[in-house]
């Protein structure tokens, strides 16, 4: 029992000096890559390095979006 007193009190401490550890934090933004495709080779950019090329398909791609939840930004992330 005064174990778990203790531990009880330890948490009543972290909270009270760093609250933002308790906080629940979703995101906000969402970033979608929907292709890796790329004819540039930028020295500093891994994307030209990587084996398999591909594009996400429009049915993906809807998917993922009707998945965001309370995402209020989508950005498009493309290399090149």
């Amino acid at each position: 029992m005064v174990g778990k007193n203790k531990y009880k009190l330890m948490m009543s401490v972290l909270r009270n000096f760093f609250p933002f550890l308790y906080m629940s934090i979703k995101p906000t933004i969402a970033k979608i890559e929907p292709t890796n495709m790329c004819n540039s080779r930028c020295p500093l950019c891994p994307s030209w390095h990587v084996k398999e090329k591909g594009s996400m398909s429009l049915t993906n791609f809807m998917k993922v979006l009707d998945n965001l939840g309370d995402i209020k930004e989508v950005g498009l992330f493309l290399h090149g």
